[in-house]
């Protein structure tokens, strides 16, 4: 049986350039004779449906997560924690034309010590998708080797990781003051 794979990118608005590299890498590696089958976030119709729950259902369907993050969307990097967290491989993805190294570190300096392939046209992005194979070896998760181990830990009593909201509202607000009130220990960063 073939296993699948789920690839979460953003929007063709936010670069149709990236869109189509992503998409043509897509058909190839389905074309490809591999073990593997990728859906890009786009073939998810979403119409008439909640939008959560048909990406989150299509991410636990998937037995590989795949990510482009040349651009920070928060989309994409909600489902990249989504499936981290329900402990499926993930594999990163970024144009090395159009990416923005500075942004990346600045806002995303958690993200700077996992592994990512750069790639500059569809076919180089699915050659190293397809070499690296993250489908052949559905055990290896960044779930397994570092969230699972801290659960049992000093280190892995209850907690909290609070990502604040990049525009200050009412509702960023009320949900700041829920959050400092509960009897969890918590980390934000804003």
């Amino acid at each position: 049986m073939k296993k699948s794979g789920f690839y979460a990118y953003p929007s063709s608005r936010t670069s149709t350039t990236l869109a189509f590299s992503i998409g043509n890498a897509i058909k190839h590696i389905n074309s490809s004779g591999y073990n593997i089958e990728v859906k890009g976030w786009e073939s998810n119709p979403v119409t008439g449906n909640r939008i959560l729950e048909k990406v989150t259902d299509a991410i636990n369907e998937a037995d590989v997560f795949l990510c482009d993050l040349t651009f920070i969307n928060e989309n994409v990097l909600f489902e990249l924690g989504y499936a981290i967290i329900s402990d499926k491989p993930v594999w990163i993805s970024r144009d090395r034309n159009l990416k923005d190294e500075k942004r990346f570190t600045d806002e995303l300096s958690l993200l700077t010590t996992i592994g990512y392939k750069e790639y500059a046209t569809g076919e180089e992005l699915s050659s190293h998708f397809l070499t690296d194979a993250p489908f052949e070896n559905l055990e290896d998760t960044l779930y397994r080797r570092h969230v699972y181990p801290l659960i049992g830990s000093e280190l892995g009593g209850p907690s909290l990781f609070y990502l604040k909201a990049p525009i200050s509202t009412n509702s960023s607000h009320d949900l700041t003051r829920r959050i400092s009130k509960l009897n969890v220990p918590f980390v934000t960063d804003d």
